[in-house]
């Protein structure tokens, strides 16, 4: 799992082969209309190492057999995330991060031991539908291609009508783009067979990538719903992936959940694949999430995003999110919003804390006053 600070994430398995209909390259958190959607699927390889012969480093369940079966050439894998391929004679390692400020995830490429030039076709998959359900072939796929050849070359498609534009485009290295729009069909999933849901859906591929590898280097991919801000490639920040501490990695884990999302909201994740933002988990978690790791004004700041989208004075299980309605059900979410003021109050004297306990007052009459028909307020 990797995400960026609006939710959106990249979410798979060590081998590469999806058994789940939630695992993806990119899902995007807030797409401008209904919930998540499932946007890339995958992003194959497929080396011709001479011979008449291809390495693919991808997998995919057929319902009958697993083919290709990259993971035959995996050596090391580290969850960055980071893969690690040899086969004739070439390491290749493949890393992938989401940008922080837009829905685009990066591939970035570093390949080892040529002794002489290489071809390598990228394929990316695409489903672009609500997380929760599956696609299949159909005629309304816009298959549609528009490329553009300047400092790096972008390839760009607008699937369906309410989904956002895809846009493909590569770093570091010169390449062509190829055109054969046509579907995978019958990916099987096998970890939603094994929790009773359907398990199969098709895949659709716009075409193709075709880059000469002639010298060992690097090079990257983004595809995104966006442009680029630069033809630069991205490269990641910080510290060493594989070097970092236990605390780190908590505050790596904590930041995943604290997200900024459209409408000056910032709010908690609940859980990753299909959570959204709940304010029950949001209020248990906040004390851990922020305080204890001295972020107040962050605190701060998803008090107030609740506090704002109170209904009838209670604050809602879930708020309403663009065009998702809120689901007021959590009985005690209302009681867990004043337990987390009250936390907060004792690490800051902003002024801000006042205008919270001004809503804890009026939340506590709203439900004095029968807000929620199941708390009543015992008279003692």
């Amino acid at each position: 799992l990797t995400t960026n600070r609006g939710g959106s994430f990249a979410m798979g398995t060590i081998d590469r082969c999806p058994r789940r209909k939630y695992h993806s390259l990119l899902t995007v958190r807030e797409p401008g209309v209904g919930e998540p959607v499932n946007m890339v699927a995958e992003l194959e390889e497929w080396f011709d190492v001479g011979e008449e012969r291809e390495v693919a480093l991808h997998s995919y369940d057929w319902g009958d057999a697993i083919e290709p079966h990259g993971i035959d050439f995996l050596t090391r894998f580290d969850p960055m995330p980071r893969w690690t391929y040899e086969f004739s004679g070439l390491t290749v390692t493949r890393e992938l991060w989401l940008e922080d400020d837009a829905d685009a995830v990066w591939v970035r490429y570093s390949v080892q031991g040529l002794q002489r030039p290489v071809d390598l076709r990228l394929r990316p998959l695409i489903r672009c539908r609500p997380i929760h359900d599956l696609t299949f072939a159909n005629p309304f796929m816009n298959g549609e291609i528009h490329v553009e050849r300047g400092a790096s070359l972008r390839v760009a498609m607008h699937p369906y009508k309410d989904v956002p534009d895809i846009v493909a485009s590569l770093h570091g290295a010169s390449g062509v783009f190829r055109a054969d729009g046509h579907w995978y069909e019958g990916v099987h999933y096998a970890w939603e067979r094994d929790r009773g849901y359907d398990d199969a859906e098709d895949l659709f591929t716009p075409g193709e990538l075709l880059l000469k590898l002639e010298h060992d280097g690097s090079f990257s991919v983004r595809i995104g719903t966006t442009p680029p801000k630069s033809d630069e490639p991205q490269v990641l920040s910080g510290l060493e992936p594989l070097h970092r501490s236990f605390v780190q990695e908590l505050e790596d884990a904590a930041d995943a959940y604290l997200v900024d999302l459209d409408g000056d909201r910032t709010g908690v994740i609940a859980g990753f694949p299909w959570f959204g933002e709940w304010s029950r988990d949001a209020l248990i978690a906040l004390p851990g999430l922020c305080l204890a790791r001295d972020e107040v004004r962050k605190a701060l700041d998803i008090l107030e995003s609740l506090s704002a989208r109170r209904e009838k004075g209670l604050i809602p299980n879930i708020p309403q999110s663009g065009d998702v309605p809120s689901n007021g059900e959590a009985i005690d979410a209302s009681l867990l919003f004043i337990r987390a003021t009250a936390l907060v109050s004792k690490r800051t004297r902003s002024q801000r804390v006042l205008r919270l306990q001004e809503a804890c007052l009026d939340i506590i009459e709203a439900i004095y006053d029968g807000a929620d028909p199941r708390v009543r307020v015992d008279p003692q």
